[in-house]
């Protein structure tokens, strides 16, 4: 089959190029036209052979190798013009002749023959035999194209993720490469980040089929496949696969440590000592907005649990009869304002706070132990919680921000069997336990009744197996460990003290480990102020007073770890 130049030819199915030609020979040559002339790319140089077609003149082209071919173009010199008859044969290695196709038609002067080779056998000689002819044979250019293979490239994924912290993908990428049948190639990378060893360097080739690359770094690479075995054989495909260096984790929320009931009227002083020693303010400010505005614009405070005690929950008169009620407008509180209902209470506290010392109110807690609190419902509790939202759509609706709803209970609502629900849990963003094993026991022991503990002085065992149990009754929230921060005076010794920093440690190094541990609170209101409460004719004693041999309780907690001192805190 015969086509002009003009045919369109597929860049994927043939070379863009001619066969570079290692040797031309010709059965005669007139003087000075030989035949180098038909192979040196110059359309104005011939080879002509000085006879006519009758004496069956040829042409010979050396390719150097065995190649399968795909065409042969002929530029014709000739006139006059006319009939032409030409038989293209090629021959291998051994000189086993291979029909590549004929020509005979109308040919002139400057005609482009486009001879298309259908027999695929590779050849390593092209003859161009021309057995009729008008005029001398001659050619101006004779060009020979190869079959160059269809080849497949493909990679999964092709964006692969470099953890931040890493030099490669965490995931490996598939290569995986195809050729036309008998023949050869192979994958190379043509660009790869700066630095890396690979660049140049094949991977694989297509007799394997595929294979898992582990190294790609971040950056872009680019894989090419190739015919042969050479970097610089035919490409036949390429693709690029790029690494993406994931985004570093956001840091962990700085986790919280604080006190009970470390700002309240009467012992206000106490907020210095707290601060040396946390991160997290227990305030209790009942309705005094002054005292709760000065700690909130204080720089050194910054985040605050506020005790809901008098505010959503408190002493009321019901008819004739004083007692702890949710205030919901059926009693009239007995603190001043007297307003009658949870909500306005909750709203008249925190209506003088500004945007940024409304946020720092990281929770409110409404009640304590709501499970063994006579008249306290799930419906009070959910209500509640309903009082925060609708405050902050009130009043700070600019912040975004609604305070955690937080539950403290008895350990008592923890059983370790059996399946109930502890009061209110529904509505609790934040939800623990107390349990305070040690000081609440004698001098050289602990009541076996507290918690449930029978041998464990400082209460570890028992408070985290009891902890693991809240989370399964609770699940779904987050939570904050409750630890002991206070000695009475007939405890005040070096086990007991013991006892207290093992307590602490414990229980922080417990929620540094667990995610859904926001932090630990200590259960210090009494050891605040050692003259504030005396029991059974004892001062209660907390971290700023338990020091001396021979353990010193505050340098442990200064000591015991991160973001527990002032000025290492966030």
């Amino acid at each position: 089959m015969i086509c002009l130049l003009v045919c369109l030819l597929s860049t994927a199915a043939r070379a863009d190029s001619p066969l570079p030609v290692y040797g031309v020979a010709a059965s005669s040559s007139y003087p000075g036209y030989a035949p180098q002339n038909a192979v040196d790319g110059n359309p104005s140089t011939m080879w002509n052979a000085g006879t006519t077609g009758t004496a069956q003149p040829f042409l010979q082209l050396d390719l150097g190798s065995e190649i399968s071919l795909s065409r042969l173009e002929l530029v014709v010199s000739q006139y006059p013009s006319g009939a032409t008859t030409h038989q293209l044969v090629g021959y291998t290695n051994s000189w086993v002749a291979v029909n590549l196709g004929s020509f005979s038609g109308y040919t002139y002067e400057g005609l482009t023959l486009v001879v298309n080779v259908t027999n695929p056998t590779p050849v390593r000689w092209v003859r161009i035999v021309t057995t009729y002819d008008p005029s001398w044979v001659a050619w101006f250019e004779v060009r020979a194209y190869r079959n160059v293979p269809v080849g497949s490239l493909s990679a999964s994924p092709t964006q692969c993720a470099v953890p931040y912290n890493g030099t490669f993908c965490s995931s490996q990428v598939l290569l995986q490469a195809g050729i036309s049948a008998g023949a050869y190639g192979r994958v190379w990378v043509a660009e790869a980040p700066a630095g890396a060893p690979e660049l140049g360097g094949w991977v694989f080739d297509t007799a394997l089929g595929s294979t898992y690359v582990g190294w790609i770094r971040e950056g872009r690479y680019r894989f090419d496949l190739r015919e042969g075995a050479t970097s610089s054989g035919q490409l036949l495909q390429s693709i690029y696969v790029t690494g993406v260096r994931a985004a570093p984790p956001p840091p962990p929320a700085p986790k919280l440590f604080g006190y009970f009931g470390t700002w309240q009227p009467g012992f206000v002083d106490s907020i210095n000592d707290t601060l040396d020693h946390t991160n997290f303010v227990w305030a209790s400010p009942f309705l005094d907005r002054t005292s709760l505005k000065a700690m909130l614009g204080r720089s050194d405070v910054s985040k605050v649990m506020l005790d809901g005690f008098g505010i959503l929950y408190g002493s009321a008169t019901c008819g004739a009869t004083t007692k702890l009620v949710y205030f919901d407008g059926s009693c009239t509180p007995t603190d001043q304002p007297q307003l009658p209902t949870a909500s306005q209470r909750y709203q008249y506290l925190i209506s003088q706070l500004s945007p940024s010392e409304y946020r720092k109110i990281a929770a409110v807690f409404p009640i304590d132990e709501p499970d063994i609190q006579a008249g306290v419902t799930d419906a009070n509790l959910a209500a509640a919680k309903q009082v925060l939202v609708q405050a902050a759509s009130a009043l700070f609706p600019s912040t975004g921000h609604t305070p955690a709803f937080a539950l403290l209970y008895s350990w008592v609502a923890v059983p370790m069997t059996g399946q109930v629900t502890p009061k209110g849990a529904g509505a609790a963003d934040w939800v623990a336990f107390n349990c305070y094993p040690v000081s609440y026991g004698s001098a050289t022991s602990v009541s076996p009744s507290l918690c449930g503990i029978a041998s464990d002085p400082a209460g570890i065992g028992t408070i985290l197996n009891r902890f693991e149990r809240l989370k399964a009754l609770v699940p779904n929230k987050k939570y904050f460990l409750v630890a002991e921060t206070a000695l009475k005076t007939s405890t005040d010794n070096a086990q007991g003290r013991s006892w207290l920093a093992t307590n602490l440690t414990s229980l922080r190094q417990a929620a540094l480990a667990d995610p859904s541990v926001l932090g630990v609170i200590g259960f210090n209101w009494r050891g605040l102020d050692p003259a504030y409460d005396v029991s059974q004719g004892e001062v209660w004693k907390g971290p700023a007073l338990l020091q001396g041999a021979p353990l010193d309780f505050k340098a442990k907690v200064i000591q015991e770890g991160k973001c527990i001192t002032r000025g290492q805190c966030p």
